[in-house]
This record gives C-alpha cells, sequence and structure tokens, in this order.
C-alpha cells in the first residue's frame, strides 16, 4: 500500500542511468498560484519534464527549520542532469521570493544564501549548536548551508 512501485522490479531503472532529483518546496497560499505556474513555465521552457508531481495542501507547525506552513507544497521528481541542478538553483530564488522553503530532507543544492533567507530560524539553531558544542555532528548539508 505504501510502496506500490515496489511492485515493478527494478522500478528505479525507468528514471535512467542519472537517476532523478526529487524537488519539493512549499509557498504560502497567496503566492502559491503565481509561483507554481512560474516553476512549470521554466521546467517546460527548458523541456524538463517531472516524472512525478505530489501537489498538497500544508499547514503550519512548531519548530526551528521544519518543512512547515500554511501553503501548498509541490514535489517533483525530475529527471538529473547538471542541466536540471542550474534550473534548480533558478527555483530556489523564485520559491525564496515568494516567501517560501524548500525541504530540505530532499535538498542536495540549496545555496547558504537562500537557506538563510527561506529558514531565518537557523541563526536559533546554530546557537544552539554552538552552545552545546554540537559541530562534531554534521553532513555534507550541514556544511554547505553554514550549520
Amino acid at each position: 500500500f505504501f510502496y506500490p512501485l515496489d511492485k515493478i522490479t527494478n522500478w528505479n531503472e525507468i528514471y535512467g542511468k542519472d537517476g532523478f532529483i526529487q524537488y519539493q518546496f512549499a509557498v504560502p497560499y497567496k503566492h502559491a498560484n503565481s509561483a507554481i505556474l512560474e516553476i512549470l513555465k521554466i521546467l517546460k521552457k527548458n523541456k524538463i519534464y517531472p516524472y512525478l508531481a505530489v501537489l498538497k495542501n500544508m499547514k503550519k507547525d512548531k519548530g526551528l527549520i521544519n518543512f512547515s506552513l500554511d501553503g501548498i507544497s509541490l514535489a517533483l521528481d525530475i529527471p538529473n542532469s547538471h542541466k536540471v541542478i542550474k534550473i534548480i538553483q533558478k527555483l530556489d530564488q523564485i520559491i525564496c521570493s515568494k516567501n517560501g522553503i524548500v525541504y530540505l530532507t530532499k535538498d542536495s543544492n540549496l545555496k547558504k544564501e537562500i537557506f538563510e533567507k527561506m529558514y531565518i530560524n537557523s541563526i536559533e539553531l546554530k546557537k544552539i549548536r554552538s552552545i552545546y558544542n554540537l559541530q562534531k555532528f554534521k553532513s555534507q548539508q550541514s556544511d554547505r548551508l553554514g550549520l
């Protein structure tokens, strides 16, 4: 039920030898239509066609850098390529300009400057990591984002 693709042997091979990037973002309701349409136009213009798209309503929750806001989330499975990575950087800027956020669990490209604008509470997280000397717990993503 939860993993329907697992019924298909080697389903991941349909994405090609370079695989795919799962890109997910959320934008507030008041910017959702314009942001999503702008993003879809950019993808179409660059001949980038998602294999899968999932659109969801979201609700704001508590947390320092959690993926929540009152708005719409769109997740896209996009074929991986160097061109796609450059396009995603443009999409990040659009989402940021619309007061949106990128889902960090699925992120592999977000720039530190954009992250800090999207997740303004990341300053508090950095303070907590410093107070409790947690810098030894890190990842490539935390290094890239300056956490």
